[in-house]
């Protein structure tokens, strides 16, 4: 137990040295506190140059994994800290068009992706029902949503979808040197 707790210290300490670095490079660099970046970013690039040229501990790494689920918590917790909220119909009024904009484009997608499956994609080039789903998985919600919905596409047993939602193309997977995504990569026949 005091092994795993010390990993995790050393962890946190390396967090907060890179923390004070951005906080300090913003502090002297005037130009960065003018484009308004938070120490926090600045920190993170630093990390990230940093750690390209010298590799990071694997215990590190390791502890690492758990924070974003974490630390998006604090982020969100602290969004309204000093800020009076105002009355629901004040907010209603100000937000409700935005409202039924996101919600006609959120929905929107879903009806093309299914239309376009439904009338082209599956009687002329064999694609699975599913495949309806992810256009709006990967514009919606974005790279980071269709990679963690990967796992349901693969209890589905349609491999590959969640490669179409980031839209990763490598050598092999290219739409140039493949023809497209078939049946086959999806699982299909």
């Amino acid at each position: 137990m005091g092994y795993m707790n010390g990993r995790r210290m050393l962890s946190f300490g390396l967090l907060c040295l890179l923390l004070g670095v951005g906080y300090a490079v913003r502090r002297k660099m005037t130009v960065l506190q003018r484009l308004y970046l938070p120490a926090s970013v600045i920190a993170g690039l630093i990390g990230l140059m940093v750690f390209q040229a010298v590799p990071l501990p694997a215990a590190v790494a390791e502890s690492w994994k758990g924070l974003p689920g974490l630390l998006i918590n604090v982020v969100f917790a602290c969004l309204f800290l000093g800020v009076e909220i105002p009355a629901f119909s004040r907010v209603w009024r100000s937000a409700s068009r935005q409202l039924a904009y996101g919600q006609i484009v959120a929905w929107g997608q879903y009806v093309v992706g299914c239309a376009l499956t439904l009338l082209l994609l599956k009687p002329l080039f064999g694609q699975p029902d599913i495949f309806a789903g992810i256009m709006p998985v990967g514009f919606e919600g974005g790279a980071w949503y269709g990679c963690w919905l990967g796992a349901c596409f693969r209890q589905t047993r349609v491999s590959g979808d969640e490669r179409l939602c980031v839209g990763e193309r490598d050598r092999r997977d290219s739409f140039r040197h493949r023809g497209g995504y078939g049946a086959r990569e999806l699982g299909g026949a």
